[in-house]
This record gives C-alpha cells, sequence and structure tokens, in this order.
C-alpha cells in the first residue's frame, strides 16, 4: 500500500511539473510577444467594462484649450424624434437607458442638436472613451494629412513614433 501512494505521489509530482513547465513556456511566450504590462493587465482585469478607468487605466489630467470651440444649442425634440425613427424606438431615452448609454451629444452644423445623459452620469461625469476616440483618431490624421504633417494615410506610424517600431 505505502509503494502505491508513493507511486501516486511521484505520478502527481511528475504532472503537476509538467503542467507548471509548459505555463512557464506558455507565459513566456506571451510575454516575449506583448510584453509584461500586456500580460499583467490580462491577468487583473479580466472581462474589462465601462468602469475601468477607475482604477485600471493609466490616466492624465487635460487642461482645456485657451481658444476652445463652443457649440451652443440646447436639447431638441426634433432631433430626438429623428433619433426615435433611426433607432427604431419609440421611447429613446428608454432605450438609450436600456442599452447602458452614458451620454448622447449630437452636434450638427457647430450647434447641439442633442444632449442628454443617463444611467447616473451628467455633464461632468468622468468616463473612457473606447472606441469613441477612433473618430477623433481618424479626424487628427486627415487634418495632419490636410496640413502636411503626415504625407499619406499609408505613412508609417512608426516614422513620427519609432518607439512603435520595438513593439512591432
Amino acid at each position: 500500500m505505502t509503494k502505491l501512494i508513493l507511486k501516486t505521489v511521484k505520478i502527481a509530482g511528475f504532472t503537476l511539473g509538467v503542467l507548471l513547465a509548459v505555463l512557464i513556456i506558455f507565459l513566456g511566450l506571451v510575454w516575449s510577444q506583448y510584453g509584461g504590462e500586456y500580460i499583467s493587465r490580462v491577468l487583473l482585469w479580466q472581462e474589462t467594462d465601462v468602469g475601468d478607468y477607475l482604477n485600471n487605466f493609466p490616466d492624465r489630467l487635460l487642461t482645456a484649450s485657451p481658444a476652445p470651440f463652443i457649440a451652443t444649442g440646447a436639447s431638441g425634440s426634433d432631433m430626438a424624434e429623428s433619433l426615435s425613427k433611426v433607432l427604431s424606438t419609440d421611447d429613446l431615452e428608454s432605450f438609450l437607458e436600456s442599452s447602458d448609454t452614458q451620454s448622447l451629444i449630437v452636434i450638427k452644423d457647430g450647434s447641439i442638436a442633442y444632449e442628454e445623459y443617463f444611467n447616473g452620469y451628467q455633464r461632468d461625469s468622468r468616463l473612457t472613451s473606447f472606441s469613441v476616440a477612433n473618430s477623433f483618431v481618424s479626424t487628427l490624421v486627415g487634418i495632419a494629412i490636410d496640413e502636411g504633417h503626415i504625407n499619406s494615410v499609408d505613412d508609417r506610424i512608426t516614422r513620427d513614433l519609432p518607439e512603435l517600431g520595438e513593439r512591432d
């Protein structure tokens, strides 16, 4: 009986050692491909959500422009009606609340055509933009091309941000 227990312990120890070695090799490969910051974020955050900015994202204070664009206007019922049609809903505000929308601002011809906040958020609430930033980045790239700072959308980003070349 003692021999059986010792054999079982040896097999379990060997299996555990193999699994640990595979895990270390896997983490080493991921580390070499993505780096430690990526691995730590995945392990710590797991699934992300809109509240991650509170604890997980590095942040920095942005100061207001000395000459900001000021959109004028107020929330309009015409825009709400148009949005309701586009979204196929009879109750725009209920739809936006039920879809976990935090805010919706529509600017048309330099004026705010619609501005509302939902689910406890207000104009001064701190939020992360996630993919909304893509619209701003693509607009800024277009402006940079127009102003001659970038030759075309085919320019390699590492020309202006060489540190990204190290990350492939």
